[in-house]
């Protein structure tokens, strides 16, 4: 199931993919994709039906302790300028709208 659900005040919509849809080698997901992280997209999809979420989900998040905790060579190591900082360890690095510095930190989309 692949959906396209307003979001509502005008914004872009929101892209919905199944896990299915991810796993299967067959489909063509590059106009979903692009609707998502393209120049008018928010930059995330929701994924649904992803199997044993609940149990994935609970062994992942205590790693982010671990990970947040690593040496500072180890960290930078995970820093990815070239992508400006969408992927992998930024702490705060990454460059939004007009140059500000963003919030985030730590993270990598899911599809790449």
């Amino acid at each position: 199931m692949a959906s396209a659900e307003a979001s509502g005040g005008g914004a872009s919509p929101l892209v919905q993919l199944s896990y299915a849809q991810l796993t299967d080698p067959q489909a063509d997901l590059s106009a979903h994709i692009e609707a998502a992280f393209g120049p008018d997209g928010l930059g995330i999809c929701v994924v649904d039906g992803v199997p044993d979420y609940e149990a994935a989900r609970a062994a992942l998040l205590p790693l982010a302790t671990a990970l947040a905790n690593l040496p500072a060579d180890e960290l930078a190591a995970l820093e990815d300028p070239d992508s400006s900082f969408n992927f992998g360890w930024s702490h705060g690095k990454e460059r939004l709208e007009g140059d500000r510095a963003g919030a985030r930190s730590g993270y990598a989309s899911s599809l790449w």
